[in-house]
């Protein structure tokens, strides 16, 4: 076991839980700024609350690589792999239990995000303590993490209507509260 990467990615895990909770609310509490609507949830959609894993997961990405930079060279390509599985794993715990139940349960939904959160950490700390991955598809996951932000800052203003963008509240899509 690498000590260094794995108390690095434990700590990218409290930071992600951490910064995820707090960005629940922080388009409420910023009096619904656009600006802060791209990077967090606007509405109870599936959707929005993948914003809580994503930026978060990013964010400490960058600093994780920078610290691991002479060691390691696959972090952004750990890092892609990961935040997709992290999205895998929260939307199937999600899911699941709405199929099971024919109800959202809040506990599950809170509960899935922090599940998928560990799955996306123990799945990167795998890949990069394995070293797959070199040069390219790092520039390349680089490309998909950038993709997957303009997709959030896209689908918050035009979502697509289908359930997964669907607010279970209001029974609106995105930000302009389209029926």
């Amino acid at each position: 076991m690498n000590k260094k990467l794995a108390k690095l990615e434990f700590f990218g895990f409290i930071f992600v839980s951490v910064l995820g909770v707090i960005m629940h609310f922080a388009y409420e509490w910023s009096n619904e700024s656009k600006v802060i609507a791209l990077i967090a949830p606007i509405n109870e959609s599936p959707w929005e609350h993948l914003k809580l894993l994503f930026f978060p997961y990013v964010t400490y990405g960058v600093y994780e690589a920078i610290r691991l930079t002479d060691e390691k060279f696959n972090v952004y390509f750990a890092k892609l792999i990961g935040i997709l599985f992290a999205f895998f794993t929260t939307l199937a715990v999600y899911y699941i239990s709405l199929g099971a139940t024919g109800r959202q349960i809040e506990w599950v939904s809170i509960a899935s995000f922090f599940i998928g959160a560990a799955v996306g950490y123990l799945i990167s700390y795998n890949i990069i303590n394995k070293s797959i991955g070199r040069g390219l598809i790092n520039g390349l996951s680089i490309a998909g993490l950038l993709i997957i932000a303009l997709l959030f800052f896209f689908l918050t203003h035009f979502p697509i209507k289908i359930p997964l963008f669907l607010d279970p509240q209001s029974m609106t899509y995105g930000i302009d509260k389209i029926m």
